[in-house]
């Protein structure tokens, strides 16, 4: 029997916390909708926290509000975390911290209003359930990092389909983990 989802954000904080499985995002974002909030969304590993995840992740929430001008109680931030087998997939190195811990991390910061394990390397497919107001990512991403190997924005399009605006914001230059674990990674592995 499927269970009913509730009825207002606040419900679902109650029943969830801030911990939302992908088959309840589509709800979430028509909830969220529904009580006239802009949504914004950011995605990545998270691992190693570090200035640049809390910098990022605190002006994502704050962008509608400076620069839209929507008040802060009509923002609603959901942040996507990749799984551990997304991680070692994509990045091609193995996650210092589990996905349970990087959830719980990301979750324990005030800006975030809910958290969702992302099971695929991007987010396209999660975005197509949220269809997200702006989806925010690091200024790293606004091209291709050769070093890192960081692609582009595939979820430019998905975001945009749906009438939302990409969003890149400044982060410490320093602040980019995942080189740091590749790079003691290689030397663990010689």
């Amino acid at each position: 029997m499927e269970e009913n989802f509730p009825e207002s954000l606040e419900a679902v904080r109650e029943k969830y916390g801030k911990f939302i499985e992908r088959k309840y995002l589509r709800q979430l974002a028509d909830l969220a909708r529904k009580e006239k909030k802009t949504i914004v969304s950011t995605n990545g590993t998270f691992d190693l926290m570090h200035p640049g995840h809390i910098v990022g992740i605190t002006e994502a929430k704050k962008y509608p509000q400076n620069k839209r001008k929507i008040p802060e109680g009509e923002i609603i931030l959901i942040v996507l975390v990749n799984s551990d087998k997304s991680v070692r997939s994509y990045k091609k190195i193995n996650p210092v911290h589990s996905e349970k811990e990087r959830l719980e991390a990301v979750a324990s910061l005030p800006a975030v209003d809910f958290v969702c394990l992302m099971q695929d390397t991007d987010p396209v497919n999660l975005l197509e359930l949220i269809r997200s107001d702006f989806h925010v990512k690091g200024s790293e991403y606004d091209s291709m990092d050769e070093d890192l190997k960081i692609p582009g924005p595939v979820e430019q399009d998905i975001v945009e389909k749906y009438g939302g605006e990409m969003v890149f914001i400044a982060r410490p230059t320093d602040s980019i983990s995942s080189g740091k674990i590749r790079k003691s990674q290689k030397i663990t592995n010689n």
